[in-house]
């Protein structure tokens, strides 16, 4: 049994003091102002669980940025998905550049122009064609294409190092 405090010694035990009083002496209706910061507390059902204040808020911050990540992704991913149009082979990743190479070394294959190869090599952005092509094959040998493929775009690359482009001089 807890030690009992002077007050209760002497007879006297702890009382909850009054609520407000009026003018006229009576405990008056607080109204609105009964809601005020301290009063709605222990309506929330959490609060006769959590006895730290603290802990109630950092339980409802927590929810909040769950909340706030949540919707995030739901917009980013779901409602509003980022949505590319019209890009270009050269914003490719090294192994999709690799299959659109191996595309034109196929089609080149069953056309035999080495220009129209270079026309759509140029598609992959600034370099020669022949560094395309270089640069496919060795990453077709690295990530195990298979040996048909490899012979196609090595065919590709010997075509483009003995082809001369046809220019407009006179």
């Amino acid at each position: 049994m807890l030690p009992s405090s002077g007050q209760a010694r002497r007879g006297r035990t702890l009382r909850i003091p009054p609520g407000p009083k009026g003018s006229n002496g009576k405990e008056a209706f607080l109204g609105a102002a009964g809601l005020l910061s301290g009063h709605f507390l222990p309506s929330i059902p959490l609060y006769g669980k959590i006895s730290n204040m603290t802990t109630l808020r950092w339980i409802l911050f927590l929810a909040a940025i769950a909340a706030g990540i949540g919707l995030g992704l739901l917009i980013g991913w779901v409602l509003s998905p980022v949505q590319y149009v019209d890009t270009t082979p050269d914003a490719l990743r090294s192994d999709f550049q690799t299959d659109y190479t191996l595309m034109v070394a196929e089609i080149y294959s069953l056309e035999g122009s080495a220009e129209f190869a270079v026309r759509r090599l140029a598609l992959l952005g600034s370099s020669q064609p022949q560094e395309i092509v270089n640069r496919a094959v060795q990453f077709a040998r690295d990530s195990g294409y298979s040996p048909d493929d490899v012979v196609l775009l090595q065919n590709l690359q010997l075509a483009l190092q003995t082809w001369q482009p046809t220019g407009g001089q006179p």
